[in-house]
């Protein structure tokens, strides 16, 4: 199988995914990486609305990079654009000679961007999530917007964000400075955050994105944000590693529904015990009270941090656990294998048995 791999990250994230589309290169997987922002000369994803008026226009940045897929295709087996979309949705119907794959790492909130508009288009969509509301999974809302075929792919860990000599062991035996954590971005969550914070005085929080734009965003009260900005750090990703290996417990806040971020895999990995929101969906990915503790509310999330905060052992027994299935079944190599698997099923399902060399697909 011959990939096109499209993908868009920012020049901080840039060295951490070719580093990863190395990692499937050397363990077999025939990858033609294209970073498409660089392809573009942009610094984020075009908006729905921007990308209809250049596709439109028949920009000639754009329409060179559809050319160069348009090429690629011919000796191609599957066309994958992860993360956010750059691709008309008239163009991906254009393309009779590929397998088209869109991997959206969209939560409820940001479906009209980057999944809603352009799944109907693909003949495989993925999501990174689980559910969309309380009753639907973001998967059974691909297909109701025209989607093909919808499956879950999980974020997974990336070789970056956790130490990669961990053991279980230390998990067990190691002491740990730090009582409870929170890296990331603030979005709507700064008045739950700021409750815990109250609760657990210790407690550490940073990430990168908590600007005063952040916080305006997020409309949390004026007193709120004075009472709580000033302790507000950001960490450098070099040293979120690190900071991990010493944590106890990392409490996970979504926006809403999900779970769909990064840290509900890097917190298992550094062997720190995840205490996470979003029950419908969690389940999904780790057995809750063996891998993963749940809760509804931050009341109840205040209550459990206390409770393994007290109960070490116990506390222990889950972290571990948690790390022992992310170490298992979420590293992203073997996400990545898991997915093709699926893109295989679906290729056959569409009555296609070989690879353009040759090979016959099973």
């Amino acid at each position: 199988m011959k990939i096109i791999y499209s993908w868009g990250h920012n020049q901080k994230e840039k060295p951490f995914i070719k580093a990863e589309i190395k990692e499937w290169v050397d363990a077999g997987y025939d990858i033609t990486s294209i970073n498409h922002r660089e392809e573009l000369n942009i610094e984020r994803a075009y908006s729905p609305e921007e990308l209809n008026d250049l596709y439109a226009k028949k920009d000639e940045n754009l329409f060179r990079l559809y050319e160069k897929i348009r090429n690629l295709s011919e000796n191609h087996d599957v066309f994958m654009v992860n993360f956010e979309n750059v691709y008309h949705p008239d163009f991906i119907k254009s393309l009779k000679k590929i397998y088209t794959v869109i991997i959206s790492g969209d939560d409820p909130e940001s479906s009209d961007f980057c999944s809603k508009p352009y799944v109907a288009a693909f003949d495989h969509s993925f999501a990174w999530g689980v559910n969309f509301d309380k009753n639907k999974k973001i998967t059974e809302k691909f297909l109701e917007w025209g989607a093909k075929r919808a499956d879950f792919w999980p974020h997974g860990a990336r070789k970056d964000m956790y130490d990669t000599r961990l053991t279980e062991k230390e998990i067990y035996n190691e002491e740990r400075n730090i009582d409870l954590a929170f890296i990331g971005n603030p979005s709507n969550k700064a008045e739950r955050l700021l409750k815990i914070k109250k609760a657990f005085p210790e407690m550490k929080i940073y990430g990168q994105g908590w600007s005063w734009r952040a916080f305006i965003r997020s409309k949390i009260r004026i007193n709120t944000f004075l009472a709580g900005f000033w302790w507000i750090k950001k960490i450098p990703p070099e040293k979120l590693v690190s900071l991990y290996q010493e944590c106890k417990i990392g409490i996970n806040i979504h926006m809403s529904y999900g779970p769909s971020n990064l840290r509900m895999y890097q917190l298992p990995a550094n062997g720190v015990m995840q205490i996470c929101d979003c029950p419908e969906g969690l389940g999904q990915v780790f057995e809750i009270g063996k891998e993963v503790v749940t809760y509804y509310s931050v009341e109840e999330a205040i209550e459990l941090i206390k409770y393994y905060l007290e109960h070490d052992e116990e506390r222990k027994k889950i972290a571990a656990a948690g790390f022992k299935r992310t170490m298992k079944d979420y590293k992203r190599l073997v996400t990545f294998i898991n997915a093709i698997e699926k893109i295989k099923k679906g290729i056959i399902a569409d009555d296609i048995k070989y690879f353009k060399d040759g090979t016959l697909i099973h």
